[in-house]
């Protein structure tokens, strides 16, 4: 068994030769940091690359107060934002709420991130860009309110589906230090818990604190720390945090998202509407097309069948009625990222497949200068136009 003080030497031997070979531009990461990549890769050349790589998504996806703000507002008729994820920054003092081991604090209102796989990257980087901004090594104290604050307000707590997954696996690569501590699940029904407790044998609950309420938070921060909703004395307002945020970044505050007028949750599946889609959202394309069933599932056929299309930024939306109203709601999101593609298949007429989510959707046009049409709006939606 390696010894405590050969461990560490061999570490530090590691960490040095990691600065060896990382840029003049990179020296500046500390030594805690390496480590956590060195850990995650083993070898020297294999943390180092993670390093570069951590480095060149950061500087290659910029993400400011204007990207996330809709998100920090709370939507019409409600108090709170659903699923903000923000740091507790205190623009008067320069600093942020610590934990009791100095670690800044992230809190997540309102259950979870929503949005698009790409909005919720977005916010998932912004809140680790600004915890960075106040921890050299990326740790982070973590909690997430389950429940919403008010009657006015909504939760989106869910199990992490697959946009939100791809957020997480983000932090993992590009920010291992936010995987180091617990996340506090506060406010989970004590049936919930519990059946989170008789799972403990074959889950990994190590960094999960599953409780109903915020009252065993005092072990782990100071009152003053605490906001009031968790039984400290700490006030923090949305709104002017997102207008400090804006000042300090040179954003113009009247492109930010209105006050009260905050994105609202929408569960993927049968909520978000056609006429909701395309009165809130920035449609580059859409129109009735027909969509190949996949043919897995027991119930799954490879028949077509019409379909309203839309293409929003960074998303696809069909839904089973082509009528524009409250009543049709979305079957399908499929999340576009700089892996997904799209191309016009040569030996079926005005046929169009999409690759995204590691799988094939094949649609068809009523022509085949439609289907160059969607072709061409799907590759801007993706950003590669």
């Amino acid at each position: 068994m390696c010894q405590p003080e050969t461990a560490k030497a061999d570490n530090e031997e590691a960490i040095a030769e990691m600065r060896k070979l990382l840029d003049a531009s990179l020296q500046e990461i500390c030594d805690e940091q390496l480590e956590l990549f060195l850990a995650m890769h083993r070898k020297v050349t294999a943390a180092v690359k993670a390093v570069e790589a951590a480095a060149a998504w950061k500087r290659d996806n910029p993400v400011s107060i204007l990207d996330v703000s809709a998100f920090y507002r709370a939507p019409p008729g409600a108090k709170h934002p659903p699923g903000c994820c923000v740091v507790l920054e205190n623009p008067e003092t320069g600093d942020c709420a610590r934990d009791l081991m100095g670690n800044p604090i992230v809190v997540v209102i309102g259950g979870f991130f929503h949005g698009n796989k790409h909005e919720i990257i977005q916010q998932m980087h912004y809140a680790l860009q600004r915890a960075a901004a106040y921890s050299k090594t990326g740790k982070t104290f973590d909690v997430i309110e389950v429940q919403p604050r008010t009657k006015q307000d909504t939760s989106c707590f869910r199990f992490p589906e697959a946009a939100s997954r791809s957020a997480i696996d983000v932090a993992k690569r590009f920010f291992p230090g936010s995987q180091t501590g617990t996340i506090h699940f506060c406010g989970l029904p004590r049936y919930v818990t519990a059946g989170f407790s008789m799972c403990a044998s074959f889950l990994d609950l190590d960094r999960l604190q599953l409780k109903p309420n915020f009252n065993h938070l005092s072990k782990y921060i100071s009152k003053e720390n605490m906001l009031k909703e968790w039984g400290g004395t700490l006030e923090f307002d949305l709104d002017e945090y997102v207008e400090w945020r804006a000042r300090e970044e040179n954003v113009p505050l009247e492109k930010l998202c209105p006050r009260g007028l905050g994105r609202p949750y929408h569960a993927i599946d049968n909520i978000i509407t056609a006429s909701a889609l395309l009165e809130h959202t920035e449609v580059i394309f859409q129109g009735t097309v027909q969509k190949q069933g996949s043919g897995i599932g027991f119930l799954s056929s490879r028949k077509w069948k019409t379909k309203l299309l839309v293409a929003v930024p960074k998303s696809l939306y069909y839904f089973d009625s082509t009528q524009v109203d409250e009543k049709n709601k979305a079957t399908r999101m499929i999340a576009l990222d700089d892996t997904s593609s799209v191309e016009l298949l040569n030996d079926s007429e005005n046929t169009f497949r999409v690759h995204a989510e590691g799988r094939n959707f094949d649609f068809q046009a009523e022509t085949a200068d439609l289907a160059t049409q969607w072709k061409e709006s799907i590759e801007n939606a993706i950003g590669k136009l």
